[in-house]
């Protein structure tokens, strides 16, 4: 199954309240308007507002948003943006997760609690499956899923990105959401892989992908593969 678009019924929560907001997904941009004002991003930690001159004073008077500057390599320039900041979402993603036993696909409803402010970022994940409740917490939306992939204790398995023999990060580092590398486009060289070494001379990726996204290319992750953990 190749997921192409998904919303999410959430909750924006500030210093001045907590609403109820649509959060859009392609699967490469979150998009979100929160009381008339529209925000996007790639992940998120770096929401900006579309067209910030189209709002007046007050419309924009209830966000946090902190200066930061941002690098064009088309052009090797550099500008400021504004990204939103104090803030928390709290939302579900519906997930597909594959029985090990009988290695069915099923959905699954994720609950994700998202919260940062200007020296912390956070992601709460919740996923109740068969009376059992796993837990996942972190900096990084990876870290939460490892802790509960660890408490599946190889029962089950995530169907998606993170969960796929072909995502991987870079060597470089990675941003806590979207970042995430797909190598579908290279099957046999990247499953051949098993160093930092051999992943470094690997062609280029096809892209990034989402932690949540899944596509047709999606076969269950094992260990020894890639750079990955």
């Amino acid at each position: 199954m190749t997921i192409k678009y998904a919303t999410y019924n959430a909750y924006y929560t500030d210093s001045t309240g907590r609403i109820a907001v649509i959060i859009k997904n392609d699967f490469q941009l979150l998009s979100v308007e929160i009381e008339g004002v529209k925000f996007e991003g790639y992940g998120f930690n770096n929401l900006s507002i579309i067209d910030k001159p189209s709002y007046s004073q007050e419309q924009l008077q209830r966000f946090t948003l902190l200066p930061i500057q941002v690098s064009n390599p088309d052009d090797n320039t550099t500008y400021i943006d504004e990204e939103l900041s104090n803030f928390s979402l709290e939302f579900v993603i519906p997930q597909l997760v594959i029985d090990v036993v009988t290695s069915h696909a099923f959905s699954a409803d994720l609950l994700m609690n998202y919260s940062l402010n200007s020296t912390d970022e956070s992601f709460v994940i919740t996923l109740p499956l068969a009376g059992v409740v796993y837990t996942g917490r972190g900096g990084w939306i990876e870290t939460a899923f490892d802790q509960i992939h660890n408490q599946f204790a190889g029962k089950y398995r995530f169907k998606n990105c993170y969960g796929c023999i072909y995502g991987d990060y870079s060597v470089y580092g990675n941003d806590s959401f979207g970042t995430m590398l797909c190598f579908a486009n290279q099957k046999q060289e990247y499953r051949a892989t098993s160093d930092k070494a051999g992943y470094m001379d690997l062609a280029p990726p096809r892209g990034a992908v989402q932690e949540i996204y899944c596509c047709s290319d999606y076969e269950i992750r094992r260990k020894g593969v890639g750079y990955r953990d």
